[in-house]
């Protein structure tokens, strides 16, 4: 993650505490949002999100909370398959295939 220069927390137990205060520093609101998840304590935020995802492999209780399952499982691609769900979804997709050179 420090590689990646992503932002990330680690042992947090109010999960939608910190969400909500990423939401307010970037002037974001719940249903602007997605959040992929793969358990229980990820329910509360797939709840308030627009955009719930759950990874292949989750929790089968998780599911019911989705509208969108991955075909990958988690730390087999899935979080690939979601930025480019993402992407595609905001019509910046081909933007990214032309930074790589790569042609339809």
């Amino acid at each position: 993650m420090r590689d990646l220069k992503l932002e990330y927390y680690l042992g947090i137990n109010d999960k939608v505490a910190v969400a909500e205060q990423v939401l307010a520093r970037e002037a974001a609101e719940w249903r602007e949002c997605a959040m992929v998840g793969d358990d229980l304590p990820d329910v509360p935020l797939l709840r308030r999100v627009g955009w719930p995802i759950a990874v292949a492999n989750c929790s089968p209780e998780l599911k019911r909370f989705a509208r969108t399952i991955t075909k990958a499982r988690a730390g087999f691609g899935a979080v690939r398959e979601v930025v480019e769900m993402l992407l595609r979804h905001n019509r910046t997709w081909q933007g990214v295939l032309e930074r790589y050179e790569v042609t339809p």
